[in-house]
């Protein structure tokens, strides 16, 4: 019990953003996209619920409550979370690290938002001819005009 089941638990307990109270981002199950997933919420919920249960028939009644409560107020976070969170990490070489999240409305959607704000942009004359991404052609704040976008670093 202590050497797995409540060392697993405490780490789950400890791997969780202090902005969000969800798990930090992490790869998905297929290791191809970097964020805060469902598929991992919902297990880490699981996995401290049983954490729980195990406590609880060993009559270990502290961290049985530790667990549960913990996994309760993910599961409330998580279900008041309405907007998709987008999270980035970078360490340089000094090893020093910084943590951008980003709130903002589904990717659809801010796509969809996205091209019309630029679209809108150029329909008033600003816009200078050639390539550029959206973030060399109007600011890397643009994603900031859209409704509902929130920016927190760390």
């Amino acid at each position: 019990y202590n050497s797995f089941i409540v060392k697993a638990a405490t780490f789950l307990v400890s791997y969780r953003d202090p902005y969000t109270g969800l798990p930090k981002a992490s790869y998905n199950l297929w290791e191809e996209k970097f964020g805060v997933h469902t598929y991992t919420a919902a297990t880490v919920y699981a996995g401290l619920k049983v954490a729980a249960r195990f406590s609880e028939i060993l009559g270990k009644e502290r961290s049985e409550h530790n667990f549960d409560d913990i996994a309760e107020e993910m599961q409330k976070l998580g279900m008041n979370l309405s907007l998709p969170l987008i999270s980035y990490k970078v360490i340089n070489s000094g090893g020093k690290e910084c943590v951008s999240q980003l709130e903002t409305v589904s990717g659809y959607t801010l796509t969809a938002k996205t091209a019309v704000l630029i679209a809108e942009k150029i329909m008033s004359g600003n816009f200078k001819a050639g390539y550029q991404t959206p973030a060399m052609a109007y600011g890397a704040d643009l994603i900031m005009e859209i409704e509902s976008t929130k920016r927190v670093d760390s």
